[in-house]
């Protein structure tokens, strides 16, 4: 009687652990993926590299590429790429990224618009990031209120807002031609 008691309990061990590996197995949609460009998206990423370092966008050498995949409304495949300096990729962390050489590009699938899809944060997600980012960005600090002149009047702000006329960022629409081996780009202002 003892023995099969026994039996039972390593059978019954066996089966939770079994369940447990299973259920792990299953979550992988929370953690990040790599993934590989194709010649020309290759073609683009080191042309785009090049002119924000010569335009000194990369600060201290950090920064990190973001690309936001998505359909423009001809139906066409289109990226909107632009260069994350701090870590506010964890507010709305993609679910993909590829090493370009010693560069990092975060991969969001995104809308019409070319806004990337919302993504809930978790722990999981944001640690394998962190792992593929590492010291890349700069750690975005509490907003603080700051002493400024507004109206004629001096006032504590919460995160005052720097004016920019003109293109003020390095930000490029990217769109992929049906015959794949020819792209065109286009300025974002």
């Amino acid at each position: 009687m003892q023995k099969i008691k026994n039996q039972l309990k390593a059978l019954l061990l066996l089966t939770f652990a079994l369940v447990n590996i299973v259920s792990q197995a299953q979550d992988t949609t929370t953690v990040c993926k790599e993934l590989e460009f194709n010649d020309l998206e290759r073609i683009v990423v080191s042309q785009y590299i090049i002119s924000c370092v010569k335009d000194h966008w990369f600060v201290n050498d950090k920064g990190v590429i973001k690309v936001v995949k998505f359909i423009n409304d001809k139906g066409q495949k289109a990226w909107y790429m632009s260069v994350l300096i701090d870590d506010q990729y964890k507010d709305n962390p993609p679910k993909e990224y590829a090493y370009f050489e010693a560069d990092v590009v975060l991969i969001y699938e995104g809308k019409v618009n070319m806004s990337p899809i919302k993504t809930e944060p978790n722990p999981d997600l944001i640690k394998c990031l962190e792992n593929v980012v590492e010291d890349r960005v700069y750690i975005r600090t509490p907003a603080q209120a700051r002493n400024g002149m507004l109206f004629g009047q001096r006032k504590k702000m919460l995160n005052p807002t720097r004016m920019c006329l003109g293109n003020c960022s390095n930000d490029l629409i990217i769109i992929f031609h049906e015959n794949g081996g020819t792209y065109e780009k286009q300025m974002v202002y």
